[in-house]
């Protein structure tokens, strides 16, 4: 059973959504960012308009910037 081992093996790094209910939105926010990129946005402009849009939805408090 070659699925189940593979399985396995992902859900032994896998980790669960956490309990928020911005989460969503944030992922949201990541397959516009993604989406841009590949309809030829620049990944910087791309970049961008994510740390708005999550920092909108998280609120700026919650948002760290690397």
């Amino acid at each position: 059973m070659p699925f189940i081992q593979t399985a396995t093996q992902y859900l032994s790094v896998a980790t669960f959504r956490p309990k928020d209910s911005k989460y969503a939105a944030d992922s949201a926010h990541i397959q516009t960012m993604v989406d841009s990129v590949v309809s030829e946005t620049n990944p910087v402009d791309a970049m961008a308009t994510y740390g708005v849009d999550v920092a909108r939805t998280a609120g700026e408090d919650n948002v760290i910037i690397r």
